[in-house]
């Protein structure tokens, strides 16, 4: 199994998955499997961070490599813990509507 790793954007939040060179322009983009980004929030208990998985159909996106300030590292076990827990065994509820183009739903 490929490593997990974090990278940094340029607008600060953490990007986590399985990075891998771009098929599409290897010069200019990075693929990443299983994107997860983690955005930084303030709650009541103080700073922390929000998991929010990036739903595609293929399960990957592209980054260009401009958009990139810190490149992927090896990241903490607790965001590591939190990734494991988003990526496996990942349901999505359904539920029943009158809507014919609602047929499931993600509740976050």
């Amino acid at each position: 199994m490929s490593e997990i790793k974090m990278l940094v954007l340029s607008n600060g939040e953490k990007l986590a998955g399985i990075f891998e060179q771009s098929s599409t322009n290897p010069a200019q983009l990075i693929k990443c499997i299983n994107p997860v980004i983690f955005k930084d929030i303030m709650s009541p208990q103080g700073p922390g961070v929000a998991p929010v998985p990036v739903p595609t159909s293929d399960n990957s996106i592209e980054i260009n490599i401009d958009q990139i300030t810190i490149m992927p590292f090896k990241p903490k076990d607790e965001f590591l813990n939190i990734y494991f827990k988003l990526t496996s065994n990942l349901t999505i509820p359904q539920f029943k509507t009158t809507d014919k183009n609602l047929k499931t739903g993600i509740i976050l």
